[in-house]
């Protein structure tokens, strides 16, 4: 009930500001999902679905459409990729539904679990970082202001105004987003050919001040992450987060190798590369041959040696490694209370032999006698089996934690995108995957370490499985439906926050749905970079539309299909088609592969 009425409130402001009424039904809606949650006994199948409407309401909230009837009455919104929806149709059926009912995305004040991190462009950055960079370009902004004013009533003077007129007129002529994107890139172009040059010069005869070096750095690091979009797949304040960047394609195709780093980390690609046994074998002989076609990202520059990350959004991959997990830790369970009630066994027979052997040593000393005083006992090694012990067990503990660590699990509540680890939660995907794409790994028995490592092992019958994803049906799924990540970027307590904040500006955060965070990056007409900022909208879509015009690898959507319009317009008034009109079809150049890897 709290819940509703705080999302009752809340819709009312917003709609107030907005200038229009709300809409009964959407807070009905709220309150029977909050009644039902109050009335199920465990309230989780409640918590999901509240989970679930929560980032679809706040999205809507965010946007200015809850409740609105003139919003929720018009039509769909169109996609800011047609193209990209086209290949998505291809590739993921099932996402494809989903991001023609809606895609959304939009900003949020910090990064979330689930959520987006998008690198923003370096004048964007620079131009929001306090410094002294952001007063040079304020300065010449100020500049061309006066320039400006002067011109246009041809008698003006610095203070001729009052101080509050000059200074909205000023913070009127700022806002020209346009205007100060173009500006900070002539400024920072200019400045870093000048450092260049002066960093060459040998003798060195022009000096190099704090803030040349600082703009040095800043740009070596935006180079090396430029126009990345990252998904956090952990987040906490107090602990740090870490990420993948999901549009960096390393390998097209997993070869062993890459599929036993993935598997089980640098031990498991060594014992390979050795033609030595490693445990799970089976199960990556599932892996290596489902995902032999896959797709692999490079996820970051750390943990490239660990265990590689998968994410998906097919649900049943997900309950049912959370199945098998479960039966696991049953088993383990009473394996550990076996070897628990063993050692206790020992421990308690080795309590009663020294009890005997203190019996008989006391009556043997008083059958003897009164004698002199015994000598000293030897140095025990009581406190060294104390302290072994002590080991024992918090290894014991530590190995037991991790095993407990789940395989498999959600981002975040009701966001149904799973990110899976380790030979369980692989072998589940690759089961699926071999079920819904008619693969069938070679029998146990003709499968060694030596013939893996020289891929001589290939599944006794292949399919196409670049398209035809069946999700969470009965049928399986595809192998396009995951991604593979080999790498993280992490970040310490407040090292992201620090990025991210309006003083920095690094970092775009970002809320979105499942079909922009799941989708391959695999030869996409629009980069993800570019939808992404577009669908956000706002300041970011103009600084995708400004991104995008420096940028001679790509070609506008809307002007391509203009020009098919504009095209068949000329095939249809002119059949025979003459040298002028077959030239003019022809000079729109074919869209480009593998967008998301130029720079």
């Amino acid at each position: 009930l709290k819940m509703w009425l705080v999302l009752c409130v809340l819709s009312v402001l917003v709609s107030i500001s907005r200038g229009f009424v709300v809409r009964p039904i959407s807070t009905v809606k709220m309150f029977r999902i909050a009644s039902s949650q109050s009335s199920d006994g465990d309230g989780s199948a409640s918590n999901e679905e509240l989970s679930e409407d929560w980032r679809t309401f706040r999205n809507k909230l965010v946007s200015g459409r809850f409740g609105l009837k003139e919003a929720e009455d018009a039509e769909k919104k169109e996609p800011v990729a047609k193209k990209n929806e086209a290949l998505l149709r291809l590739q993921n059926p099932v996402l494809a539904d989903e991001y023609a009912n809606g895609a959304w995305a939009h900003s949020t004040p910090g990064p979330e679990t689930g959520g987006l991190l998008v690198r923003r462009p370096f004048e964007a950055q620079i131009l929001s970082k306090k410094g002294p960079w952001r007063t040079k370009i304020m300065e010449a902004a100020k500049k061309d202001f006066l320039r400006s004013t002067d011109k246009s009533t041809g008698s003006y003077k610095i203070g001729s105004e009052s101080s509050e007129a000059s200074a909205a007129r000023f913070e009127a002529w700022t806002s020209n987003s346009a205007y100060m994107f173009r500006l900070t890139e002539r400024i920072v172009k200019s400045a870093l050919n000048r450092i260049v040059k002066a960093l060459q010069e040998k003798p060195r005869k022009t000096p190099v001040k704090p803030e040349d070096v600082k703009l040095i750095q800043l740009f070596q690091n935006y180079s090396e992450n430029w126009q990345e979009v990252c998904l956090v797949v952990d987040y906490s304040p107090s602990e740090g987060a870490s990420a993948v960047v999901i549009n960096r394609p390393l390998s097209q195709g997993l070869p062993p190798q890459l599929a036993a780093l993935m598997f089980g980390g640098k031990p498991c690609l060594e014992a390979l590369l050795k033609k030595q046994p490693f445990p799970d074998q089976d199960k990556f002989l599932r892996f290596a041959t489902a995902f032999g076609t896959g797709a692999v990202y490079n996820g970051g520059p750390l943990d490239q040696e660990e265990r590689g990350l998968l994410v998906h959004g097919v649900d049943k991959v997900h309950s049912d490694t959370d199945k098998a997990f479960q039966e696991e830790v049953r088993l383990k369970e009473q394996d550990w209370a076996a070897e628990d009630a063993a050692e206790a066994a020992v421990a308690e027979a080795e309590a009663e032999v020294k009890a005997a052997q203190a019996e008989v040593d006391a009556a043997a000393a008083q059958a003897a006698g009164p004698a002199s005083p015994p000598p000293p006992p030897p140095p025990s090694s009581h406190k060294g089996q104390l302290r072994r012990l002590e080991k024992r067990r918090q290894e014991q503990t530590l190995e037991r934690a991790l095993f407990l660590a789940p395989p498999s699990r959600e981002l975040g509540s009701g966001c149904r995108i799973y990110q899976a680890q380790g030979p369980l939660a692989l072998a589940t995907a690759a089961e699926s995957v071999m079920l819904g794409s008619a693969l069938t790994p070679p029998p146990a028995s003709l499968w060694t370490a030596t013939n893996i490592a020289s891929g001589e092992v290939t599944s006794t019958t292949t399919t196409d499985v670049s398209s035809g994803s069946s999700g969470d049906g009965g049928g399986g799924s595809a192998v396009l439906d995951y991604r593979l990540f080999i790498g993280r970027k992490r970040w310490g307590p407040g090292e992201l926050e620090k990025e991210v904040a309006a003083t920095g500006g690094m970092w775009q955060c970002a809320a979105t749905s499942r079909p922009l965070a799941l989708k391959q990056c695999l030869g996409l007409p629009k980069p993800l970079w570019h939808e992404v900022m577009e669908t956000i909208g706002g300041e970011c879509a103009e600084l995708s539309k400004f991104e995008f015009v420096r940028r001679s690898d790509l070609s506008d959507e809307d002007d391509d299909e203009d020009d098919d319009e504009d095209d068949d317009e000329d095939d249809d008034d002119d059949e025979d088609g003459d040298a002028e009109d077959g030239d003019a079809d022809n000079t729109t150049e074919e869209e480009p592969e593998g967008n998301e890897q130029t720079r």
